[in-house]
């Protein structure tokens, strides 16, 4: 959930002048996709931790482009919760390390041409991408890319882009397919 939900959702709490109310403060959780497996799995996973959801239409598909779904929650508990749980770390375990990465490459990866990577503007996910990724003994780059994003790119080829896959298990498949590529092998 951390790396999908830093990745890619809208965590806010927003404070505003209502007359005659006593609070103002609205709490928004919004995460769009257009691969319902993530959606699905983070609807899951929200489920377990007892956070309720709705699943909406959030753009409809056109051209090249197919539709995107997503959950919401406007609950202050749903907020407080979530952002107990996507909190960071002191020393991620290797589970936690397995499941950010797996999050974060749904919410910001690819994977083509041969190339594994993770992109953000945020370099304290950008810091934990690396760690993780360090944590699980993978060989990364980071490539920075002033005004755009920093990537962190999986070194090692194509056997530790496949570990990668198979260790951290990203829900969305069309991000893991090899189908097409030349395998090279000593």
């Amino acid at each position: 959930l951390c790396g999908l939900v830093r990745g890619e959702a809208n965590l806010a709490r927003y404070s505003h002048e209502r007359p005659g109310r006593v609070r103002g403060d609205v709490y928004r959780f919004r995460l769009a996709l257009g691969d319902q497996e993530a959606l699905d799995r983070a609807r899951r996973f929200l489920g377990a931790q007892s956070i309720a959801t709705t699943e909406f239409s959030f753009a409809e598909g056109g051209g090249s482009r197919g539709p995107i779904r997503a959950i919401r929650s406007q609950a202050r508990d749903a907020y407080d919760q979530l952002t107990e749980l996507i909190r960071w770390p002191v020393l991620p375990t290797l589970q936690w390390a397995r499941g950010f990465l797996a999050g974060i490459f749904d919410a910001e990866g690819s994977y083509s041409m041969g190339v594994l990577r993770i992109s953000n503007t945020d370099e304290e996910i950008i810091g934990f991408t690396v760690t993780c990724a360090q944590r699980l003994g993978f060989e990364v780059a980071v490539e920075p890319r002033p005004g755009i994003a920093t990537s962190v790119r999986v070194r090692g080829g194509m056997a530790a882009q496949l570990r990668f896959l198979l260790s951290t298990d990203p829900a969305i498949t069309r991000k893991r397919r090899i189908e097409g590529w030349a395998i090279k092998s000593a």
